[in-house]
């Protein structure tokens, strides 16, 4: 992405050449932080660049308008794009965000208009309607990546090569799995779009990803899960009892993170998943060890909702992982057997406690299998038809050793378990 400052003008803005390969961006001099976007194909968007904990970040104003009828439609002047950026100046100088707090002016005929930002909004309420997952995820990625550059425009008028462009600039700037992500996510907006008659073409049919996935395989070691439980320790943060949570359970990390207390049976130690929150759609009974019980008694009991692991007292779960998940993997700084930075993640803490209970315990891939809540079919087969017992005794006992056996390799260097790795399985 370009960048050339100048004192914006209508005349200048008006004279602005666009490049097709990339999108160019006109910090004005007169208005520091307001920024005028020129994209690949044609449009130009003001928006507000600002420094929010530490990250720089960009607020949207609109639609640049060069005439009387495009203002009257809803776009923006430059006088007013400079309006709206020191509102928004004011704002943080009071530690107001202005994302949150400040709306830029709609038109009157705004309904008559679909925009790609009011397409995501009636395409998360119909999957909601109709019951899908992971909407809130799916609409936050789309919020980060692609709403501040077509959020504004028409999605009819949203061009195949447009959303090439922007998916190649996301590749450009080193993101990976996730390019592919938002290409997955906005074409189901364009699909539900085409379906309620707001499009007449999906422009994006039959687009090849951008990025070539690479399954994934790390295998964190019982000494790498004992160095990412000690760094969790020294960056300070509410992610740490989640992650240690990840590891005494091996479940998955929003089933830990949205964990409530109404869940929890603290006389029996055990941790119901309910099957709205389950990745199998089903009730999941998790036995909790003593060393699991500790970490969930420390947080203590909000007042507002009844969350676990909450920054607001109990009302939301913890969704802090955009910053959590890089310092913990700054703070551990893992390598792989050449000295190199081992490239790993927090959903690689579900495959490494699996490896280990396997390795160092010897549990069998069947009990392996019940831990991590795999369907009962995937465990067994067409046994699964006939065995319908949960075993919550023996995995009550494989978490309990397993919470042992981490807890002392967290303690010393060269713990003094024995691996049974060799001999029949114990569980």
């Amino acid at each position: 992405m370009t960048s050339n400052r100048r004192r914006l003008t209508d005349r200048t803005i008006k004279a602005l050449k666009v490049d097709p390969k990339r999108y160019l961006d006109y910090p004005d001099e007169q208005t520091p932080g307001l920024v005028l976007r020129v994209t690949p194909n044609g449009s130009k968007t003001f928006g507000y660049r600002f420094r929010w904990v530490g990250k720089t970040t960009r607020l949207s104003l609109g639609v640049y308008a060069e005439n009387r009828e495009q203002r009257e439609r809803g776009r923006i002047s430059l006088e007013r794009a400079r309006e709206l950026a020191g509102q928004a100046k004011d704002l943080l100088k009071h530690g107001e965000h202005p994302k949150t707090l400040f709306e830029p002016e709609e038109p009157e005929d705004a309904g008559d208009i679909l925009t790609f930002a009011g397409a995501v909004e009636r395409w998360a309420k119909d999957r909601k309607a109709k019951g899908r997952r992971s909407i809130r995820a799916m609409k936050q990625v789309l919020e980060l990546h692609a709403t501040p550059i077509l959020g504004e425009r028409p999605i009819a008028g949203i061009t195949r090569s447009e959303i090439v462009r922007l998916l190649e600039d996301l590749r450009d700037r080193g993101l990976t799995s996730q390019v592919n992500r938002v290409h997955v996510i906005m074409s189901g907006v364009f699909r539900w779009a085409l379906n309620a008659g707001e499009i007449e073409a999906h422009p994006i049919t039959g687009l090849e990803p951008l990025v070539v996935s690479k399954s994934r395989g790390t295998v964190l070691s019982l000494d790498q899960l004992a160095e990412v439980w000690r760094a969790t320790d020294r960056i300070k943060s509410l992610s740490s009892p989640i992650v240690k949570m990840l590891i005494l359970t091996g479940q998955r990390r929003e089933e830990v993170a949205r964990m409530s207390w109404d869940e929890i049976d603290a006389h029996a130690a055990l941790w119901t998943i309910p099957a709205e929150r389950n990745k199998g759609k089903r009730n999941h009974r998790v036995p909790l060890s003593p060393e699991a019980m500790d970490i969930i008694g420390a947080q203590g009991r909000g007042i507002r909702g009844s969350f676990v692991f909450s920054l607001s007292s109990g009302a939301k779960p913890f969704n802090g992982w955009r910053n959590a998940s890089p310092d913990l993997k700054e703070e551990v700084g893992l390598e792989d057997t050449k000295g190199q930075p081992l490239d790993w993640h927090l959903h690689d803490i579900r495959r490494a406690v699996a490896t280990a209970m396997g390795e160092h315990l010897n549990v069998s891939e069947e009990m392996i299998g019940r831990i991590l809540g795999h369907s009962s079919k995937s465990r067994m087969g067409i046994t699964a038809t006939y065995e319908r017992s949960e075993r919550l005794d023996q995995m009550s006992i494989v978490l309990g050793d397993w919470g042992k056996l981490i807890s002392e390799y967290v303690a010393q260097d060269t713990p003094k378990v024995v691996a049974l790795k060799g001999s029949k399985s114990l569980y």
